[in-house]
């Protein structure tokens, strides 16, 4: 029975993450890809089918990203935020 329940709660886990990722995706989606896609890559900058679960392998373009967002540089002026 212990194991079921590791199990029940290890897939519980993955949902939840998996949900977490779906919402920060669509974020990305709404307010980065326009600019930061495969074809415009605005600021040599491609977010569009980012892997969200594996922002550790480019852990240097993330820690800029992050600081853009902190800074309210981005999006930029004028566009949806």
């Amino acid at each position: 029975m212990r194991a079921a329940l590791l199990f029940g709660l290890a897939v519980a886990s993955a949902a939840a993450a998996q949900t977490g990722a779906g919402r920060v995706g669509a974020t990305f989606d709404r307010y980065c890809t326009g600019c930061h896609s495969e074809r415009q890559q605005q600021a040599g900058l491609v977010l569009e089918n980012a892997d969200l679960a594996a922002v550790g392998a480019r852990a240097n373009t993330w820690e800029k990203v992050a600081a853009k967002l902190r800074a309210r540089a981005m999006p930029p002026v004028g566009r949806p935020r």
